[in-house]
C-alpha cells in the first residue's frame, strides 16, 4: 500500500491483449526521487501530473538518453486566499486580490520557470475549448502593472511605508506577515512559490514562504486552515474549475475536512450559478451560464488563475508509447 502496484496483462481485454506482460506502478511523491529513478535506468515511464518541465530540463542538461515530450498540459497554477479566519479581513477583499494579480509578471514566470513552454492564463479553462477565445474576451484581465497594484492596495487602505512594506493609510500600522503556502514535494510548485513571493515583496507584502512538508500533506485540518495564501497546481475543466468551490464542499470538522473547497469560499449567488450549470443541457444556455461564471471568477478572484501547467512525459529509450499522457491506451505500449 502507497508504495507500488503490480499489474498483469489481461488476455481477454476488449481492445486486445496488452503487448507488455507485466507493469509495476510505483507511487513516488518526491520529484527528486522520481528523477533519480530515471537516471539510474530503474524507471520506464512517467506521465500525467507526475513529471514537470524543470525535471525535463534537468534530464536534458544531463544528456539523458531517454525520450522527453513537453506540451501545454491539462493543469494550471492557481492562487487562492483563505476566506474563513484569515490573518486580516482585507484578505477576503477582491480589490486585494486584484492587487496581487497586477503585481505578478506572469509572462516572466512562464519564461523563467516553465522555460517558455506554458502560457499566461486569462481564465481557468482549457485553451483547446472552441469557446475559449470568446470566454477570455469577456472577462477582466490582469496584466503586470505595479502601479495598478499599488492603486488597488491603496483602495483597501494600504500603501508602502518608508521601509517598503504596506502599512495602513489611516493608522500607520504595518500589514501583518502573509503566510504563503504550497506543497513541498513538487519542485515546480516550490519554485513558483519563491518567484511569486519575490513579486509580492516588491509590491510591499511581508511574505513568509511555507513549503508544506510531505508528512503534513495529508493533515486535512492543517491544509485548509492556512491564514494567508496558497499556490497549487491543479487540473482544469468543469469538474475541477467549477465543481470544487461550492458552499457544500467547504471542509469542516463535521465532514472530516475532506471536501475540496480549500479557500472555504461561500456565496449564494455563486452557488446558484454552479448549480444551474450542472443541470442545464441546451448548449447555448449552458454556454451563457458558463460565461457568467467566468465573469464572476475574474471579477471576484476567489480562485486566481496564474499560468498554464506544462504536460511532460518521460520515457526510457526502450519504451514505445503512442501519445503524450497515454494512460488510457496502455494496451498499445510496447518495449523495443
Amino acid at each position: 500500500p502507497s508504495t507500488y502496484m503490480d499489474l498483469t496483462a489481461f488476455d481477454k481485454y476488449v481492445l486486445g491483449r496488452p503487448k507488455i506482460d507485466n507493469v509495476r506502478v510505483e507511487f513516488i511523491p518526491d520529484g527528486g526521487t522520481m528523477l533519480a529513478r530515471f537516471l539510474a535506468g530503474a524507471a520506464d515511464l512517467a506521465t500525467g501530473t507526475g513529471p514537470n518541465v524543470t525535471q525535463a530540463q534537468q534530464l536534458k542538461t544531463q544528456n539523458w538518453d531517454g525520450q522527453i515530450a513537453i506540451n501545454l498540459g491539462s493543469t494550471h497554477v492557481h492562487l487562492f486566499a483563505q476566506y474563513i479566519d484569515p490573518f486580516n479581513p482585507v484578505l477576503t477583499d477582491k480589490r486585494f486580490h486584484k492587487a496581487l494579480m497586477y503585481a505578478l509578471n506572469r509572462q516572466e514566470l512562464v519564461d523563467s520557470i516553465e522555460f517558455g513552454y506554458g502560457g499566461v492564463e486569462d481564465i481557468p479553462w482549457p485553451k483547446s475549448d472552441p469557446h475559449y477565445n470568446d470566454l477570455a474576451a469577456s472577462v477582466e484581465k490582469y496584466p503586470y502593472d505595479p502601479q495598478r497594484a499599488a492603486a488597488m492596495f491603496q483602495a483597501v487602505g494600504y500603501a508602502k511605508g518608508s521601509d517598503g512594506f504596506l502599512q495602513s493609510t489611516s493608522t500607520g500600522k504595518k500589514l501583518e506577515q502573509v503566510e504563503f503556502r504550497t506543497t513541498a514535494e513538487q519542485p515546480f510548485q516550490v519554485a513558483m512559490l519563491a518567484a511569486m513571493s519575490n513579486y509580492f515583496k516588491e509590491a510591499g507584502l511581508d511574505i513568509q514562504q511555507v513549503p508544506i512538508p510531505q508528512e503534513r500533506t495529508a493533515d486535512r485540518a492543517y491544509r485548509v486552515s492556512g491564514p494567508g495564501l496558497e499556490e497549487l497546481q491543479f487540473s482544469i475543466g468543469p469538474q475541477s474549475t467549477i465543481g470544487w468551490m461550492h458552499t457544500s464542499k467547504i471542509p469542516t470538522p463535521e465532514n472530516g475536512y475532506t471536501s475540496g473547497n480549500y479557500p472555504r469560499y461561500s456565496n449564494r449567488e455563486w452557488d446558484g450559478m454552479i448549480d444551474k450549470f450542472a443541470i442545464t443541457i441546451p448548449e447555448n444556455e449552458r454556454y451563457a451560464v458558463l460565461k457568467g461564471i467566468f465573469s464572476w471568477v475574474q471579477d471576484n478572484l476567489m480562485d486566481m488563475a496564474i499560468i498554464y501547467g506544462v504536460g511532460v512525459q518521460l520515457a526510457s529509450k526502450r519504451m514505445v508509447v503512442p501519445e503524450l499522457n497515454p494512460i488510457w491506451t496502455a494496451e498499445t505500449w510496447d518495449l523495443k
